[in-house]
Order: structure tokens, then C-alpha cells, then sequence
């Protein structure tokens, strides 16, 4: 769904600080 590519999306961004 959208919603969970959006959450998928946030993990990717906090992994890469």
C-alpha cells in the first residue's frame, strides 16, 4: 500500500543518518 511504502521509505532515510 502506499502508506507502507511511505513507512518503508522513513526506515530507509533513518538507516542512512
Amino acid at each position: 500500500s502506499v502508506l507502507e511504502g511511505i513507512l518503508l521509505a522513513q526506515l530507509q532515510i533513518a538507516l542512512s543518518l
